[in-house]
């Protein structure tokens, strides 16, 4: 069974059993709620809170026309990183990222470069100045590639994409497959050593992570180390080891990553 189908049926499982929602909200897939229940995608923890988090924003976050679908990457995103916001600390994730820097700040929908327009699902600012820039998916069957390419598409790589790019790879390789690696390599050009690239997606996506460690393997050491994959399953355990049970944070927490781990399958 394909890891897609192994979470859709888990995530049509969590949508009745666990949300007791029994009402369609597509004919064939029982993953999907109704549009009008789309914030039962939230989990419970953070349930109440979010959507005012969210409309006070200055620069409004648009849901997809898909946040309904349990599987939402967008949803998955927000219930990961928002309990800390919510708790205004980021002392748990900065050890599970494993990062040397410690987290001030996070933005969700972030775009760096408006002219180039690169859109990162997170954006974490560290107290050294560095900056990350996160990447996630969950069932995606891939990176996306551009097939019918405009002349739009051949502007931004020569104006945006390539430079920094050729630091990376061979000129050669990236003329024959920057289209076919589009999304993953309009990524990439960010990554230096005063902004880092973490890739999140689960273990389990086997065909993802050989077309990311395709790219990746072929970049040189340099530009590698500003690049990082993160598996759902780790980032998860990691969390959920380093709470401890003596304050009220992290209880409240544990709690919530671990119906995160149980909703999506890690």
């Amino acid at each position: 069974m394909s890891f897609e189908k192994r979470v859709k049926d888990n995530l049509s499982y969590y949508k009745e059993h666990i949300l007791k929602n029994s009402k369609p909200g597509h004919i064939k897939h029982r993953y999907i709620l109704p549009k009008e229940d789309g914030n039962l995608n939230y989990l419970l923890g953070i349930r109440d809170k979010i959507d005012g988090y969210l409309n006070q924003l200055e620069v409004p976050i648009n849901l997809h026309r898909g946040f309904h679908h349990l599987n939402s990457s967008q949803a998955m995103c927000l219930n990961f990183f928002y309990p800390f916001i919510q708790e205004n600390s980021y002392t748990h994730l900065t050890q599970a990222l494993k990062l040397n820097g410690e987290i001030t700040s996070l933005i969700f929908e972030h775009v760096e470069n408006e002219k180039e327009g690169t859109n990162f699902d997170v954006c974490l600012n560290l107290k050294n100045k560095q900056k990350v820039f996160i990447e996630i998916k969950y069932t995606e069957a891939k990176f996306k590639s551009i097939s019918n390419i405009s002349k739009g598409h051949l502007f931004k790589k020569q104006t945006f994409y390539m430079e920094p790019l050729l630091k990376g790879f061979n000129e050669d390789w990236l003329e024959h497959n920057f289209f076919k690696n589009y999304q993953l390599l309009r990524n990439l050009p960010y990554a230096n050593q005063n902004q880092l690239v973490y890739l999140i997606f689960s273990r389990q996506h086997t065909k993802m992570v050989n077309e990311v460690n395709n790219v990746l393997n072929i970049m040189n050491k340099e530009m590698r180390k500003y690049v990082e994959i993160v598996y759902w399953e780790d980032l998860v355990s990691n969390l959920l080891n380093a709470f401890t049970q003596d304050d009220i944070a992290s209880k409240y927490l544990h709690v919530h990553f671990k119906d995160f781990q149980e909703k999506y399958s890690l």
